[in-house]
């Protein structure tokens, strides 16, 4: 939990991990990352080379039936499925705004490929700024 947090940019919090595992509340969550972090002296440096390799293992892990079930069917795993719903509909409308650009240009006869990479440039532009506002928004 803490090297998600100190190495994502949007980390998990606790209150969603306790709603992902109601083995423990956030009460609890927060206690024990506190007694960690005061037995570690608050030294979180994590190399990203490491958290790489943790995540590795950890994403080779089988789950319990019933922890996948729970998770699943949580409110957070939800929020997550409607986010990469999102970014799909959001790719698939910029590739389909570059593409009508690019049939537009040769049904004119026009085939400057800088305007079509300038109007590529600002789709991607566009899409870049959503991501970063939906990222800036309180959850």
């Amino acid at each position: 939990l803490l090297a998600d947090k100190m190495g994502e940019k949007k980390p998990v919090r606790n209150s969603s991990l306790a709603k992902l595992f109601p083995v423990l509340s956030n009460l609890e969550l927060n206690k024990m990352e506190g007694e960690f972090l005061g037995e570690i002296r608050f030294n979180v440096l994590v190399t990203p080379d490491l958290f790489c390799s943790f995540c590795e293992k950890l994403l080779a892990e089988q789950a319990n039936d019933e922890i996948t079930r729970c998770v699943n069917a949580s409110e957070y795993a939800a929020t997550l499925q409607a986010d990469q719903t999102a970014d799909a509909e959001q790719a698939a409308a910029d590739q389909a705004a570059v593409e009508q650009a690019s049939a537009g240009k040769i049904m004119n006869g026009v085939k400057s490929s800088d305007n079509l990479g300038q109007q590529h440039h600002q789709v991607q532009l566009h899409h870049q700024q959503q991501q970063l506002q939906q990222q800036q928004q309180p959850q």
